[in-house]
């Protein structure tokens, strides 16, 4: 005779506070914790890659932080992914790792509005944290590499002068907002890194007017202005912008608008799906290769790949022609 399971199974949206009466939390969690209020969306496939050897055991744990209240969970639409859960931060969780000396009250710069964001901003920062567990993650794999930080926060927002800009466009500044930097210690010295995630929604224009905006960061001083030391140079203190592009045409079509403003060597291109399988690796293309591709074409060649609908032959012989490069070289 088959019995029927009468047990009534738990909403995947709302935590039982009481499932769980006995939870010790160990350092581990209070790290998880941490690290969700410091990327505000992880997912648990991400969390795991951090912190966790097998996936059932982050699920596991994460069932009893999400029940304790000590995490949120929620859903992203499926239309902008999957529908894998989304741990975010939460103000008991806070006040655990303050509780436990792990940050002090005056650090907290979380606030529960910062969870309710649009889908499309949603899965923009997931990309971003992507990017970031898979740097962290490969840098473990190479001794010869250290990852200094990867952050987001606001002290690290500035703004230069547009150094071109347009006569219709009342914008006279260029905020310095990116999505992350970066600082890699590769074989004793420390490289620098502005990373970003376009997910092929913004106008180019505007896209040009941010690299542009990094670029001039350097050459305006700005940068070494602000994190430049007493006895060394502008040129001590130099960095390397990143820009990930979900396909390989908008990828060249961003490109084509460094070379444009003369960023050759300056801005790395790659595809965000290569990248995120291995950072480190050969998957960036810088603005001087792809440069030198076209130039090796004849006039009558170049013209027509440029065309928009010859946009697909652009790509193939970019594909073919353009070599990759490390961000460790």
């Amino acid at each position: 005779m088959i019995q029927e399971n009468n047990k009534k199974r738990q909403s995947r949206y709302k935590p039982d506070y009481g499932k769980f009466p006995r939870v010790n939390v160990q350092d581990r969690d209070l790290k998880v914790i941490k690290e969700v209020a410091k990327d505000r969306f992880l997912t648990a496939r991400q969390i795991q890659a951090l912190f966790f050897s097998s996936y059932s055991a982050v699920q596991r744990r994460l069932q009893k932080l999400w029940n304790k209240g000590y995490l949120k969970r929620e859903y992203a639409p499926v239309k902008f992914g999957s529908s894998e859960a989304l741990y975010c931060p939460t103000k008991k969780g806070m006040d655990l790792l303050v509780e436990r000396s792990v940050i002090n009250s005056d650090e907290i710069k979380w606030k529960s509005k910062y969870n309710r964001v649009k889908p499309e901003k949603k899965q923009h920062e997931i990309d971003v944290n992507e990017f970031k567990v898979a740097l962290a993650v490969g840098v473990r794999e190479n001794n010869n590499v250290e990852l200094l930080f990867c952050e987001k926060d606001s002290s690290y927002w500035d703004y230069v002068k547009d150094p071109e800009p347009d006569p219709k466009d009342k914008r006279e500044y260029i905020p310095i907002r990116p999505d992350r930097f970066i600082g890699l210690k590769i074989n004793g010295l420390s490289n620098y890194y502005f990373l970003e995630v376009d997910r092929g929604s913004a106008a180019l224009k505007e896209c040009a007017r941010k690299l542009r905006g990094l670029r001039e960061y350097y050459f305006s001083g700005r940068f070494f202005k602000k994190y430049g030391q007493p006895g060394y140079r502008k040129e001590d203190y130099s960095y390397r912008v990143l820009i990930t592009a979900p396909t390989e045409e908008r990828r060249n079509n961003l490109i084509e608008k460094v070379i444009e403003q003369g960023s050759l060597e300056m801005c790395w291109f790659g595809l965000f799906s290569e990248v995120i399988e291995n950072p480190l690796g050969k998957v960036w293309i810088r603005g001087k290769e792809y440069k030198e591709v076209l130039e090796n074409l004849t006039e009558w060649e170049r013209e027509r790949i440029l065309r928009t609908h010859r946009r697909l032959e652009r790509d193939d012989i970019i594909k073919e022609g353009v070599d990759r490069r490390s961000i460790l070289e």
